[in-house]
């Protein structure tokens, strides 16, 4: 048994990690957003504030962009929990482990309570300004739209801010989801949709399975009623996965640059435009050396092959 300790800074506890604005690129709140602007502190104005990210020179996001943002309901604020993963990394010389008993080791780490009275972090306050959807107007989305493949989820939106009366607590709103399919309920299906965090003024929920599965062609509606505002509604229809139709296709002419410097290989992709006769798919005889069969549908599509690499010539410096 042998004890040794190595002296760092104090871990950034749960608690202290900083907020961020993300916005979501699919639609899809249980996938990862995109991290748009961070709140901290900036050294060039000597205040705490929101900020971009490294690559843009953590520039200040004015309170106007970062309120119009707000009116957006792809947009939601919560801590970049990442941060936390981001800490000292450790390497430990274990030392020849077959002179140890049984050739194994237990390594034993025991973190140790901080006894510096460390203050909190200025940027624990709440950002400024407050991110929350202001307008008593409701607005709807439906995710994806205007069409979603059979089978993937469906994600509606309501921002309302009549329906954040308390700052404190992630309150519920209802919508009715509606489709023509017989696999789903005629009548209107009510879905309790969650709002994104405390204050957001944005609720978000998933569509029950059955709507996801309908038919092709089938319009999916969901309606929110917004009171003396009226109803609201989104839709969007399912549509299936593009079919691929297997055959040859005739080119003309095809060069294919295949020289680099230094005489190293390369993989080289070409596109191509497909070009049918008005009976359908003309067969042909096949490039050579192709990798992939190619792809056929109607005219004017286009589609990507992919040679070996090939060795390549050395070109001169």
């Amino acid at each position: 048994y042998q004890k040794t300790s190595m002296s760092s800074g104090n871990w950034l506890p749960n608690i202290w990690l900083p907020q961020g604005i993300f916005f979501d690129t699919d639609g899809n709140p249980d996938t990862d957003a995109e991290l748009v602007a961070w709140f901290g502190y900036n050294p060039a104005t000597d205040n705490f504030e929101w900020m971009t990210g490294q690559v843009d020179g953590f520039q200040p996001i004015t309170d106007q962009v970062i309120e119009g943002w707000a009116g957006e309901l792809a947009y939601s604020m919560g801590v970049i929990d990442d941060l936390v993963n981001v800490g000292l990394n450790y390497i430990v010389t274990i030392g020849d482990v077959s002179t140890f008993p049984g050739s194994t080791f237990t390594t034993r780490i025991t973190p140790r309570v901080d006894s510096t009275n460390t203050p909190q972090p200025g940027y624990v306050d709440e950002p400024t300004p407050v991110f929350a959807y202001t307008s008593s107007t409701g607005v709807i989305s439906l995710n994806p739209s205007p069409e979603f493949l059979i089978g993937d989820p469906l994600f509606v939106r309501v921002g309302d801010a009549d329906m954040n009366p308390d700052p404190n607590v992630a309150e519920t709103l209802v919508i009715q989801a509606t489709s023509q399919d017989e696999q789903c309920p005629p009548e209107p299906v009510p879905v309790d949709l969650i709002e994104e965090g405390e204050d957001r003024g944005v609720f978000v929920a998933e569509l029950p399975a059955c709507f996801s599965g309908v038919a092709e062609g089938t319009e999916v509606i969901v309606t929110y009623d917004d009171g003396a505002n009226g109803s609201i509604s989104a839709s969007s229809t399912a549509k299936t996965a593009d079919t691929i139709v297997e055959s040859f296709v005739t080119i003309d002419q095809l060069i294919v640059p295949v020289t680099v410097k230094g005489g190293a290989t390369r993989a080289v992709k070409v596109k191509v435009k497909v070009s049918l006769d008005a009976q359908g798919l003309t067969p042909c005889s096949p490039l050579p050396r192709v990798r992939n069969p190619w792809r056929c549908a109607w005219p004017g599509y286009r589609y990507h092959a992919v040679y070996p690499a090939v060795p390549s010539p050395a070109a001169p410096d």
